[in-house]
Order: structure tokens, then C-alpha cells, then sequence
């Protein structure tokens, strides 16, 4: 079997594999909603903490997107290849599916 080295891969090589990046953004607007309830606006109308920050205040919201992407990387459960943040369980799985050995070196 072929082993593969985690930092070794490429984007060409992902894409093969059909594993995409993660959506930071909709990732990290999931993250605030699931930290947060939802707030009522008008009578039963409501919407999320992560809707609104990220429609409201784009700034706070895109520091919360870097906030997600170094803690992410920084607990080896995303990996930075080529600029895009894949999430590690799924690439060693889908690598695995491929039949390779996989060399979890981050």
C-alpha cells in the first residue's frame, strides 16, 4: 500500500478524491448558533446569532471566521492546503477509501 503524508498533499489531489474544503463561513455561522439562541425580533419572528452577525457586523463576523480557522488548524482538526481548510477526518477518510496508508504528520 501507498502511504500519504498529510502535509504532502495538494489541492489537484483532494479534488481527485472529491473531498472539498470547508466552508469557514457557514461553519463558522453554525458555530455561533449553536453557542447562542436564537433572537426574537418581531413577535415570532426570529433568526440566529450567526445570521445576524454575519449579515450586520462583517467585520466581527470575519474575525470569527480567522478565530475558527487558526483554532481548527491549531487542534490538528483542519489541515491548510493551498490556501483552503479541509477537515482532516474527512480527507484520512476518503484517502483510506482510496487504499492508502495515511501518515497523519501535522
Amino acid at each position: 500500500m501507498n502511504t500519504v503524508k498529510l502535509t504532502g498533499l495538494t489541492k489537484g489531489q483532494l479534488d481527485n478524491l472529491e473531498v472539498r474544503p470547508v466552508n469557514v463561513e457557514d461553519y463558522t455561522e453554525e458555530t455561533i448558533n449553536e453557542c447562542f439562541p436564537e433572537v426574537k425580533l418581531l413577535g415570532s419572528f426570529t433568526r440566529d446569532h450567526g445570521t445576524i452577525v454575519r449579515e450586520i457586523d462583517p467585520i466581527a463576523f470575519r474575525l470569527c471566521c480567522c478565530d475558527e480557522k487558526s483554532n481548527n488548524v491549531a487542534d490538528k482538526r483542519w489541515v491548510e492546503i493551498d490556501g483552503d481548510f479541509y477537515d482532516v477526518d474527512a480527507v484520512v477518510s476518503a484517502l483510506e477509501d482510496a487504499g492508502f496508508d495515511v501518515d497523519n504528520d501535522l
